[in-house]
């Protein structure tokens, strides 16, 4: 593995090793979305399952494709911020804050912390919690059009909320 000091930078995507790398990720992300095609015992909208799934495709295929040594470095950042998308269609698809799929904002998260800049992981903390933010939005939506007469359910918007602050100070 090459040295990580200020001269040269260790490009992930293109360095020798990079199936090595990228094969753990990739198998999390591969399994999760094919557990979300398995039908649920709760309603799911499938067709933003099955777009999760292209999108994951998609990303895996430019991940292996693509000349990656001849590009910026920043630009091997594209694939790990771009799983905040799937996560979000696997979340909204799988039925919300309910489905489960949270916990995989944490993979961009961890690739970035591993190979990533200060300023790439910075991107991707900003990811997750905009992801769970903005999930979380529209599940309080959802939530307050259930309810009726303007009643907020506390149980769903109070968990949104913390896992924001979490997100937020990095813990």
């Amino acid at each position: 593995m090459k040295d990580r000091d200020l001269g040269s930078r260790m490009r992930p995507l293109s360095d020798p090793g990079m199936r090595g790398r990228a094969l753990p990720f990739a198998a999390v992300a591969v399994i999760a979305v094919a557990l979300a095609l398995v039908p649920p015992a709760f309603s799911s909208d499938t067709s933003q399952l099955r777009t999760a799934s292209f999108a994951l495709a998609g990303l895996l295929a430019a991940g292996a494709l693509i000349p990656w040594k001849r590009l910026p470095h920043w630009c091997q950042a594209v694939i790990p911020l771009g799983f905040f998308l799937v996560v979000a269609l696997l979340r909204h698809g799988g039925g919300g804050a309910v489905s489960g799929f949270a916990a995989l904002v944490l993979l961009p998260i961890l690739w970035m912390a591993l190979y990533g800049s200060r300023a790439e992981l910075g991107m991707a903390i900003a990811g997750a919690a905009g992801d769970l933010l903005g999930i979380g939005a529209a599940v309080v939506e959802v939530d307050l059009a259930v309810v009726g007469h303007g009643h907020r359910s506390a149980g769903v918007a109070r968990p949104t909320a913390a896992m924001a602050r979490t997100v937020r100070r990095g813990g």
